[in-house]
């Protein structure tokens, strides 16, 4: 069973700069994580990928950039999160190059792991 973070866990990396995913790897790639929020807002996620992509938060589908022709790139949304953490999973093809998500909004915003 996989274990579920607590809201006092530490925070792994700080996300009010940008996260780089250096996974060197060739194909489908799943980063998953908690993203804590301390501040219930708008945030607004930015995400840089070098092909095919989806990014869910919790069950919903936040970012599609899975559409046949407009693979990679930049891609943005917002998204109103409470206070607390919140499950994310980064799912995108890639030759080896490298993904990065920029989370902005007030009071912070991290990864625990």
């Amino acid at each position: 069973m996989p274990r579920i973070p607590r809201e006092d866990d530490t925070v792994v990396e700080t996300l009010s700069e940008g996260f780089d995913f250096e996974i060197p790897l060739r194909g489908a790639v799943e980063v998953s994580g908690f993203l804590k929020v301390t501040k219930e807002d708008l945030h607004t996620i930015r995400m840089r990928v070098p092909g095919a992509a989806v990014l869910h938060v919790h069950r919903a589908l936040v970012i599609d950039g899975d559409t046949p022709g407009k693979d990679g790139g930049e891609h943005e949304a917002e998204i109103n999160l409470k206070t607390g953490l919140h499950p994310f999973r980064l799912i995108y093809l890639s030759e080896g190059e490298n993904a990065s998500l920029d989370i902005s909004g007030p009071g912070g915003v991290g990864i625990v792991r």
